[in-house]
């Protein structure tokens, strides 16, 4: 009956005689099913269930992200996408590690609004003939990000789940003909040379590396980290959520690797309270399946993010 209260060992009964037949792991064998369920008013946990045992979590990984993200950020914070000018007729787009930049501009009216490289080249061709310059040559940068891109705990066959993570890349690196890139700073430094193109600026050669040096043309900024967040969480999304994680470790002082964003995570779970020894994390999206987190630690993670307003 809707409201009538029930004991802890009526609520545990409930739960334990949950039907698990159709929860087949992916690795085989049993399923284990672990618990915790917390009174979000008085912190009390009501039923509990092998809630220190670690298992693997897999997206669940993105609530623990999210919540050190948003513990270390204001959450205003954005990231840029800059056009710099070492020499006169050569640019370099510079990668800041902006997840969710477009080649275009969404629709009008879609929410959210992400910035774009269209909107870049525009304001970087329009300096460009201000200066008199219509010829240059187009070099790309993705440093922000030590990380080489892949993980090494991820099954290969995920590569349809996550990009090769970039601090350079426009819309998460998907590929027109399907599939993820596996170069997207190139990827992206050839889409912003046709945009260009497009607004009369001629680009000779094909995109190289380059370093990020010069006088700055032009930026585009991401949308503040809270809303990243919010969009990561939203739709679930690995590459979004791993780049968050290397933006986080840069925020902390930690190397922008899968390692440093790892150990940020703890860093910040750990000054609130929430990591529990025994916890295993090889990235910030769940997809590695060699992760493993408990149901308590789950718990106060969630018990944070619906009492803390921050």
């Amino acid at each position: 009956v809707p409201g009538t209260p029930v004991t802890r060992a009526q609520l545990e009964a409930r739960l334990d005689a949950l039907d698990t037949s159709l929860l087949v792991p992916a690795e085989g064998g049993a399923t284990t099913i672990a618990y915790e369920v917390v009174d979000v008013t008085t912190g009390e946990i009501v039923a509990s269930r092998g809630a220190a045992t670690p298992l693997i979590p897999a997206s669940n990984t993105k609530t623990l992200t999210a919540l050190a993200v948003m513990n270390a950020f204001e959450g205003t914070e954005t990231f840029a996408t800059t056009v710099v000018e070492p020499s006169p007729g050569t640019i370099v787009l510079v990668g800041g590690g902006d997840p969710l930049l477009l080649s275009v501009p969404a629709a009008a009216g879609a929410y959210p609004q992400p910035a774009s490289t269209q909107e870049l080249a525009r304001a970087v061709a329009e300096k460009l003939r201000a200066a008199g310059t219509t010829t240059v040559t187009l070099g790309y940068n993705a440093d922000h990000f030590a990380e080489p891109g892949w993980n090494d705990t991820w099954p290969a066959n995920y590569r349809d789940q996550v990009t090769q993570l970039s601090a350079l890349w426009v819309d998460e690196g998907k590929l027109s003909a399907g599939g993820r890139s596996r170069t997207p700073a190139l990827d992206a430094a050839r889409t912003f040379a046709e945009q260009l193109t497009a607004e009369g600026i001629t680009v000779t050669g094909a995109p190289a590396p380059a370093a990020a040096e010069g006088t700055e043309l032009a930026r585009v900024e991401s949308l503040p980290v809270h809303v990243l967040v919010e969009q990561a969480m939203n739709r679930s999304n690995n590459s979004f959520t791993e780049i968050l994680g290397l933006q986080l470790a840069r925020q902390v002082g930690q190397p922008s690797t899968f390692a440093g964003a790892v150990a940020a995570i703890e860093g910040q779970l750990t000054g609130l309270g929430v990591w529990d020894e025994g916890t295993v994390l090889h990235d910030s999206s769940g997809l590695s399946r060699s992760n493993r987190i408990t149901t308590h630690m789950l718990a106060r993670a969630v018990l944070l993010l619906d009492s803390e307003p921050r």
